[in-house]
């Protein structure tokens, strides 16, 4: 036998060799793989992540319509430039009209050319908000342009109340040290000796997409994400408009994360992320905010961030404006007020999400 020779560890049974010893040979990781124990395991991982957090990370196609897409590397666009898909395939996908997604960067108009990367679209609302029974806020405004309000003090009981509304502002908060940017901020401050527990927001908002010459995109549905892992859609457009609310948590916008009560302030603040499609490079978000008191709207703040491409990136801009109510506005005399849409599929909304209207039939 050859120095270099191995040993012959095989006989033949008859049939065919096969090696001996081979209980002992050392398993691969292809072994491992193709182990039916294995892809039992795997295909139930995958399930689970499924469930939790959407589709696993494979060579997947989802329609997703409209907004910014975190963890995507394609995008695909159709024959008219709008995009109908995404995948978060390492290679390629088949099929035309597939190109490398890059996030786009996102500069406010108060902070000259300062990038900001876009966000998740999942909750667009901080985690922290409700009640701070110890009587000072822990959700502080960082910048911000004060918006000039007409007559921004109301009655409350006996007493008055002013309102102070920020654009641009940051919003952190001092417990998590979390710090939400480019927010409206509203905010009601009581007088000495009043107090805001009958104070309250209801909020109303749509969304628009124009083409480059100035056509509405009729054929999308926005989509709204909510703090208890729901989600509205709605057509685009102005005769649209929906209230701001989580169906499960009522009209009323105080109360959810992004909203914080003290016995003598009540602030709220929103951080609507712009979809940033180039197809639409003139998009915006219209809100009005009403603040109720004892059941009767008697402040509107009307509102709009509007965004248009610059320099490989958007530009978003606030404008705000604020005036005292004689008179219950058409978007609160419904007995239910429409949140949207649970289902889109198929490009269809069905489903429809109501809460129940707040105000006092009276004081309609």
């Amino acid at each position: 036998m050859s120095e270099n020779q191995p040993p012959n560890t095989s006989h033949s049974d008859g049939a065919r060799d096969r090696p001996l010893h081979d209980d002992d040979r050392h398993l691969t990781l292809a072994d491992l793989q193709s182990h039916p124990v294995w892809q039992f395991m795997l295909k139930r991982f995958e399930a689970h992540q499924i469930a939790a957090n959407g589709p696993s990370l494979h060579e997947i196609e989802i329609c997703q319509g409209l907004g910014p897409v975190e963890y995507a590397n394609w995008v695909k666009f159709d024959q008219k430039g709008r995009r109908i898909g995404w995948s978060q395939a390492v290679r390629r996908p088949k099929g035309e009209g597939w190109q490398p997604y890059s996030k786009p960067k996102r500069r406010s108009k108060h902070t000259g050319t300062e990038p900001v990367g876009l966000e998740p679209q999942k909750d667009q609302r901080p985690t922290s908000g409700g009640d701070n029974k110890s009587g000072s806020t822990f959700i502080n405004p960082i910048g911000g342009t004060s918006v000039n309000l007409t007559n921004p003090t109301i009655k409350v009981g006996n007493g008055t109340a002013s309102i102070k509304v920020l654009t641009d502002a940051a919003a952190k908060s001092s417990k998590t040290d979390r710090q939400k940017e480019h927010v409206i901020w509203i905010q009601v401050d009581a007088a000495e000796g009043v107090t805001l527990e009958n104070v309250h927001f209801i909020q109303f908002i749509y969304r628009y997409q124009r083409d480059k010459n100035g056509a509405e995109n009729t054929e999308e549905h926005s989509s709204t994400p909510h703090p208890d892992g729901s989600r509205v859609f709605n057509n685009l457009g102005e005769k649209y408009k929906q209230i701001d609310a989580m169906p499960s948590h009522g009209a009323y916008y105080d109360g959810l994360p992004g909203s914080e009560r003290a016995p003598n302030r009540l602030i709220m603040f929103d951080a609507p992320g712009p979809y940033h499609d180039a197809f639409w490079p003139d998009e915006g978000i219209v809100a009005v905010t009403y603040v109720i008191v004892d059941g009767k709207p008697v402040y509107q703040i009307d509102w709009k961030l509007a965004s248009k491409p610059v320099d490989r990136g958007w530009q978003d801009e606030y404008t705000a404006k604020g005036k005292p109510l004689t008179a219950t506005p058409d978007d609160l005399k419904k007995d239910k007020l429409l949140a949207g849409y649970r289902s889109d599929e198929g490009g269809i909304l069905s489903d429809p999400a109501y809460v129940e209207n707040p105000i006092p039939k009276a004081n309609r």
